[in-house]
């Protein structure tokens, strides 16, 4: 798993998951992924468009961003999963729990 951060717009920070979102991808991008993110001060996009899997451990790894972030009252979002990954989050009702969209804009768009 290959974790990198992109600044799409000012003040919104893109954090770009690359590969499959399993244990041993959550394992590699763990420590770095949630530093970064909780200690984030901007709205946060969590760019899944080239995440080809996720388990249960990368759903866990999601959520407590998401919600480290919202205890800060910081936005967070998914854009772009694929098909395979948005039904994992449909199924696991992670999409309640953190808005989900289908393109980077529209993520941009809510986080502004």
């Amino acid at each position: 798993m290959q974790l990198s951060f992109e600044h799409p717009e000012p003040q919104i920070l893109q954090v770009i998951l690359d590969g499959r979102l399993d244990i041993i991808g959550a394992n590699e991008i763990d420590m770095r992924f949630n530093t970064t993110v909780s200690s984030s001060q901007e709205p946060v996009l969590i760019d899944l468009d080239k995440t080809s899997f996720m388990s249960s451990i990368g759903i866990r790894l999601l959520l407590g961003a998401a919600q480290a972030l919202k205890r800060k009252d910081i936005y967070c979002a998914i854009v772009r999963p694929q098909k395979p990954v948005k039904e994992a989050l449909r199924l696991s009702g992670l999409d309640q729990a953190i808005p989900v969209f289908d393109t980077l804009e529209a993520g941009i768009e809510a986080a502004t």
